[in-house]
């Protein structure tokens, strides 16, 4: 069944060919490479969403992927201003880990999030991420998720003198739960290419 077709908002799905923008390609795709991300496109007095996959392996690299991701976006509707996108999800596959689900639940993050996420403030994010060889939990006010990171990390080096590594990104809005359902839906296929050798430009299944 298509997730899609219970979604309240409409989506397109590129998450069927991940974007590699490695800085230091190899021939094995891991967990911790593995982002979903979800941008928002203003469309007349309306939002559409847009559903993508990318393999990056440090914090840069996960820039130039979001900011090639936005340029794909952009040439495929021209008539949209780059104003007009913003990344507002971000799910590394690693959240979907036992042991890290496991830390999720132990530290209570799960609960604070819901908390922060229950009522609907578009500039209100949650940024999970890890900071040295901890998970925490950031909330912050920003105009998107990048803006959310890049707080975040900050923050992280301001007060503990460490790198934040973000692993997930959410906004106190009702799209939210669909992207929740649709990283299920992609996780799930994408999981049995963990440790696989990748093709470039797909999937190699």
């Amino acid at each position: 069944m298509n997730p899609q077709s219970h979604c309240r908002y409409t989506h397109t799905d590129r998450t069927r060919v991940f974007r590699d923008v490695r800085s230091k390609p190899m021939p094995e795709i891991t967990q911790e490479q593995c982002y979903f991300l979800g941008f928002r496109i203003s469309v007349e007095h309306a939002y559409r969403y847009h559903d993508a996959l990318v393999l990056a392996d440090d914090h840069d690299s996960l820039l130039v992927g979001i900011a090639k991701e936005c340029e794909a976006i952009h040439d495929g509707s021209p008539e949209t201003y780059a104003r007009d996108i913003a990344l507002v999800f971000v799910r590394n596959l690693k959240m979907n880990d036992p042991q890290m689900i496991g830390s999720v639940d132990s530290c209570n993050i799960t609960t604070e999030i819901q908390k922060t996420l229950s009522r609907r403030d578009d500039n209100q994010f949650t940024v999970v991420g890890m900071l040295g060889e901890g998970i925490c939990l950031v909330n912050e006010k920003a105009s998107d998720a990048l803006a959310a990171i890049q707080h975040a990390r900050c923050q992280g080096a301001n007060l503990a003198g460490k790198d934040f590594m973000p692993l997930e990104v959410c906004q106190a809005h009702p799209v939210t739960k669909e992207f929740d359902a649709l990283f299920d839906t992609v996780a799930k296929r994408i999981m049995a290419l963990v440790g696989s050798v990748s093709t470039e430009g797909g999937y190699v299944h």
